[in-house]
């Protein structure tokens, strides 16, 4: 990311742009919106949403009251900061629900996962931050990115199939089958 901003920002030196902060807070916000994804699909098809209408509001309660408390002592810190609470707070309702309601599942288990996966994003993270690269236009950070998937990717793919031998038994299970038809 901070390449990236680098290259848009070159020769623009009023301030400071490249802080290392905004990104990973940006990008944690993303993490945690993108990871209540599918258990707010599941709870849109069910037809339930009208019984987590009260989650929203209170995350949006939550979202307003503790980013405008926050923006005055930290900025923009701040509002990210308030912003993931909410974040947070809406994902453990909506799990909660969908997995006691109509999923008759574990919430461990969402749980789990989510929380594997975070750990696999912040090894990520602390391997990029501990090993940064000179990345000086666009094209390097395009093959940069291309050859940082491989290992990125294989290494979340490994950790879920730890974690989720009944999926990667199913799979196996579907795959010999539809080969044999």
């Amino acid at each position: 990311m901070k390449a990236v901003i680098r290259i848009y920002t070159r020769g623009i030196h009023d301030i400071n742009y490249i802080d290392p902060v905004l990104p990973l807070l940006f990008t944690v916000m993303s993490l945690l919106t993108h990871g209540k994804l599918p258990v707010n699909q599941v709870i849109i098809f069910s037809e339930e949403f009208h019984n987590t209408k009260m989650h929203a509001v209170i995350e949006a309660v939550l979202n307003l009251s503790i980013s405008v408390a926050a923006i005055y002592v930290w900025g923009i810190y701040g509002g990210l900061l308030g912003t993931i609470v909410a974040i947070i707070f809406r994902n453990i309702v909506t799990i909660r629900y969908a997995c006691k309601k109509i999923l008759h599942c574990s919430v461990w288990s969402v749980y789990k996962k989510l929380t594997a996966n975070f750990i696999v994003f912040l090894f990520w993270a602390v391997i990029y931050w501990l090993y940064p690269r000179n990345l000086a236009s666009y094209g390097s950070i395009f093959v940069w990115g291309i050859v940082s998937a491989v290992p990125v990717s294989f290494v979340y793919l490994a950790v879920n199939m730890l974690i989720q031998p009944g999926t990667v038994r199913f799979l196996w299970k579907f795959l010999r089958e539809r080969r044999l038809k």
